[in-house]
């Protein structure tokens, strides 16, 4: 096995270490580690201006609260906007019930909006069927016997 060879000179004498006798990590005296605290007293014995903080001035914490509070005011006026505009765009793409053909139908004993929405024949799922049915007819919860409803018709 070959070991690498350093060489340490010293005044009086030099030899050859090998890796195996070179030491793995020079140990120093915690005390002697730079701290915030020994940094900030060289600094103020070095400059007593360093002794005290300069004050930011006033204006410029009111500029950064001003700031701060039109971003959350331009924050929250975007998101009422936003919502009025989805909103309004999702009145406009629903679909106008009146223009639907229908036909009329008796409830009669077992009858209920969904056994209903089941017999239309459509390829729409059976909640939208349903939703058709209840905007069409002023339905109060349960349907009564002898009540006409208005059923929509689709086109296939």
């Amino acid at each position: 096995m070959a070991l690498k060879a350093y060489e340490i000179a010293t005044e009086h004498d030099m030899r050859v270490l090998s890796a195996e006798d070179m030491p793995l990590a020079t140990v120093s005296d915690i005390r002697m580690a730079p701290s915030r605290r020994r940094v900030r007293r060289a600094l103020r014995s070095e400059n007593p201006a360093a002794a005290r903080r300069p004050h930011p001035p006033r204006t410029r914490a009111i500029r950064q609260y001003h700031f701060s509070a039109l971003k959350v005011g331009a924050a929250i006026f975007a998101t009422v906007i936003a919502s009025v505009c989805a909103a309004h765009i999702g009145f406009a793409l629903q679909p106008d019930i009146s223009h639907i053909p229908t036909s009329v139908h008796l409830v009669r004993a077992g009858d209920s909006v969904w056994s209903l929405a089941a017999t239309v024949p459509t390829s729409r799922p059976l909640e939208e069927v349903v939703t058709d049915i209840e905007r069409l007819n002023p339905i109060d919860g349960t349907l009564l016997v002898g009540q006409t409803i208005a059923l929509p018709r689709y086109d296939k």
